[in-house]
C-alpha cells in the first residue's frame, strides 16, 4: 500500500510541474507574440526596450524556477537524500525503477525474458546439430 501512496505521490508531482511549465510557455508565447506584431505591423510606437527588459526577467524567472524544480525533485528528493547517484553512475536499483520507471521496467523484463527464450533455444538446437554430427560419425 505505501508504494502505492508513493507512486500516486510522483504521478502528483509530475502533473503539477507539468502543468507550471505550460504556463510558463504559454506567457513567453504570448509574450513573444505581441513582440512580433508590434515589430511587424507597427501599430504602436513604444520604447521596446521595456518590453524586452520584462520579457527578460520572465525568462530569468522562469528557467530559474525550472532548474530549482529539477534540482530538487532529482537531486535533493527526500527519498534519495542526500543525493541520487544515478547522474553519477548510470545505474538505477530495481526498486527504485519500480519507483519511477515501472512501464520501462516492464519493457526491460520482457525484453530480458524473450533473450533467456531465443538463448535457450539457440542452445537446445546447438545440441541437436552437435548429436547429429555424433551420429553421423
Amino acid at each position: 500500500m505505501e508504494e502505492r501512496d508513493d507512486i500516486i505521490g510522483l504521478l502528483r508531482a509530475v502533473s503539477g510541474r507539468m502543468r507550471a511549465t505550460r504556463v510558463l510557455h504559454e506567457a513567453g508565447f504570448a509574450l513573444c507574440v505581441v513582440l512580433f506584431a508590434l515589430a511587424a505591423f507597427e501599430l504602436v510606437r513604444m520604447p521596446l526596450a521595456g518590453v524586452l527588459t520584462d520579457f527578460y526577467w520572465h525568462v530569468l524567472l522562469a528557467g530559474l524556477a525550472i532548474f530549482l524544480s529539477h534540482f530538487y525533485w532529482v537531486h535533493l528528493n527526500r527519498d534519495v537524500y542526500p543525493m541520487s547517484m544515478v547522474w553519477l553512475s548510470g545505474e538505477m536499483s530495481e526498486h527504485e525503477m519500480r519507483l519511477r520507471h515501472p512501464a520501462e521496467l516492464e519493457q526491460i523484463k520482457i525484453r530480458q525474458a524473450q533473450e533467456q527464450e531465443t538463448e535457450q533455444q539457440e542452445s537446445v538446437q546447438e545440441k541437436q546439430t552437435a548429436r547429429k554430427v555424433e551420429e553421423d560419425q
